[in-house]
């Protein structure tokens, strides 16, 4: 049997942010989306479902959507 490989899509306007490191981060609010840190990951683009790069959870929090903190919101 095949491992399962984890995605995230984005949508094509962040690519070349996420590319460029501009964005590092990304909030997710369907548990379905949920990775474990140390987790491969391809990112896709959300028009043309093509991977356009692959990545490593590095670090994972947990928030209310409410509580999040302007440093949260950071190389969002």
């Amino acid at each position: 049997m095949a491992e399962k490989v984890n995605v995230l899509h984005f949508r094509p306007e962040l690519i070349d942010q996420i590319i460029s490191g501009e964005k590092n981060n990304t909030w997710r609010i369907w548990p379905d989306k949920y990775v474990l840190v140390g987790d491969e990951v391809e990112l896709i683009n959300a028009d043309t479902d093509q991977v356009f790069a692959k990545a490593q959870i590095i670090e994972k929090c947990v928030k209310k959507f409410m509580d999040l903190s302007n440093h949260d919101k950071e190389g969002h």
